[in-house]
């Protein structure tokens, strides 16, 4: 099985590499030429694995299909957009009480076409890598790991504006934040990603630097010295 996240971190690497290196050795270049292609074919399997067109754009959910999620949130405004945006789909990684409901719903307003549950995986960071947005309409909600994970990806996120969705997405700089239960403002978010897709790629860039810099290991560990130190003092 490709990992196309792993795909998707080499190319990051490889895209670090200045341009006077590039130009000196000669072979970055073609480096960087063949990971996208990797990604590209990763990601084409992935969509073909899913019955998903080539030109799908995905917005994806990683967690518990529980009500506080507000899961329904999210099918409804695929539902709505879908209408104009064809290429639209939904892709729901995780299990819960709720999936029987939801899965009744999505056939209810016609969307099951749009909308794929996979249910529990083993390799939930390799679908969150097939990912174009990530989504997490939660009504309540602590730190989601989920969320951190999806910037770390590079991933831009749409999330509801609860405190702890606060302190993780930056409105208009790692992604966008909607009122809870705002069907229609998850649906007019999705819409400017997939209209501007040099945005969506800005917003997950900025995610991927937040978190490096919030949460990256070097600044865990200097948070943890800084306790210790006060402890000693």
């Amino acid at each position: 099985v490709v990992d196309l996240a792993r795909l998707h971190a080499a190319q990051r690497r490889v895209l670090l590499v200045p341009d006077e290196v590039v130009a000196e050795v000669g072979v970055a270049a073609a480096l960087v030429a063949l990971v996208r292609r990797e990604v590209a074919a990763a990601r084409a399997a992935m969509l073909a694995e899913l019955g998903l067109p080539s030109d799908a754009f995905v917005a994806g959910f990683v967690g518990r299909l529980a009500k506080q999620k507000r899961v329904e949130d999210l099918i409804w405004a695929v539902e709505t957009l879908r209408q104009i945006r064809p290429q639209l789909r939904l892709v729901l990684v995780g299990d819960g009480p709720e999936r029987g409901h939801l899965e009744d719903f999505a056939r209810q307003v016609h969307v099951t076409e749009h909308v794929r549950f996979l249910g529990h995986r083993d390799d939930p960071m390799r679908w969150m890598s097939l990912f174009d947005v990530f989504c997490l309409a939660s009504s309540f909600e602590g730190m989601s790991n989920s969320v951190m994970e999806a910037m770390a990806l590079g991933k831009p996120v749409l999330a509801s504006e609860i405190p702890a969705n606060r302190e993780l997405v930056v409105p208009g700089e790692t992604g966008f934040l909607h009122k809870t239960t705002d069907t229609v403002g998850i649906m007019q978010y999705l819409r400017r990603l997939i209209d501007e897709p040099g945005l969506a790629e800005r917003f997950g860039n900025a995610g991927r630097d937040r978190i490096q810099r919030l949460f990256g290991v070097r600044r865990m560990v200097d948070a943890y010295a800084a306790v210790y130190r006060r402890l000693l003092d």
